[in-house]
């Protein structure tokens, strides 16, 4: 090429292939402190996407995994209520099979019958059990309140993942010993009046043993479906991984590798300058 000075074509090519180095020094540099691959949609538009996709469904599941763990909370503290209930409710057994027998004299019956309204009373209380405010064993939830008044525990992150439970009255008067008003049913005066209140006893253990066994199996299936979510995150956080984010030890190759490269045209830049000095030298001899 001829000695020229307006332009300076070897400038202008070292400059071009210079500020091509520092940008990539840039990119790599920036992928190798954010440790990710892909930082914007010009590292990948399609893999960007995917992964996103990716990232939204792991949130998701992070918040189904939360939402199965106060399922599970909630179903726990219905099932320990439950379970001091029926404990009542065997106590009242006891004292009713004791007034049965005529060696009771009169007075002795209604000391029982006592006993076993404070019993009664007892359960009324520990139907009365909340969890977060809501009220778990007074029949709100129950299938008498109608079609889709149950409890709905969404445990997914798509449309249709949801379970719904009802939980039926476990009062007094919604276990049939005692009336809406709140008086006892259970009568105790008599050893035939006490046969007649054992058949009621029976009833209502019956029932809330198989709430209790409805909301064990419930528990057990929230149980499994925790470990479903723990396994599709773990899953989907691996793809993710090997899509978005970046190897380490390619990085830094590139890293080092354009940074030679920077100083290498930075240098050649340079010396392309010296093209027009060697002309002025020529025009001042």
């Amino acid at each position: 090429m001829g000695m020229v000075i307006r332009n300076n074509i070897d400038s202008v090519r070292a400059y071009n292939i210079y500020n091509k180095n520092t940008m990539a020094l840039s990119d790599t540099m920036y992928k190798v402190s954010s440790g990710q691959r892909i930082n914007s949609a010009i590292d990948g538009p399609s893999d960007l996407a995917i992964s996103e996709k990716m990232r939204g469904r792991i949130r998701s599941n992070d918040q189904a995994s939360r939402n199965v763990q106060q399922d599970t909370n909630l179903i726990k503290t219905a099932e320990g209520a439950l379970s001091n209930i029926v404990d009542l409710l065997n106590t009242v057994r006891e004292r009713i099979i004791n007034a049965a027998n005529d060696t009771n004299t009169s007075a002795e019956r209604s000391l029982i019958s006592s006993e076993i309204s404070a019993l009664i009373a007892q359960i009324d209380e520990n139907s009365k059990v909340t969890y977060n405010g809501i009220n778990l064993l007074d029949g709100t939830y129950g299938s008498a309140a109608g079609v889709g008044s149950g409890l709905n525990f969404q445990i997914g992150g798509d449309v249709g993942l949801n379970m719904n439970i009802n939980i039926e009255a476990m009062s007094s008067s919604g276990l049939g010993i005692a009336n809406v008003g709140g008086a006892t049913a259970i009568d105790v005066s008599s050893a035939s009046a006490a046969m007649v209140s054992l058949g009621k006893i029976d009833s209502a253990i019956n029932a809330v043993l198989v709430q209790r066994t409805e909301l064990g199996s419930i528990e057990a299936r929230l149980g499994f479906v925790a470990d479903n979510l723990a396994t599709e995150t773990e899953n989907l956080t691996a793809s993710e991984s090997a899509i978005r984010d970046l190897d380490m030890a390619k990085g830094m190759t590139e890293f080092m590798k354009f940074n030679v490269l920077t100083q290498a045209s930075q240098f050649m830049l340079a010396q392309a300058g010296q093209n027009a000095y060697s002309v002025l030298n020529l025009l001042q001899q």
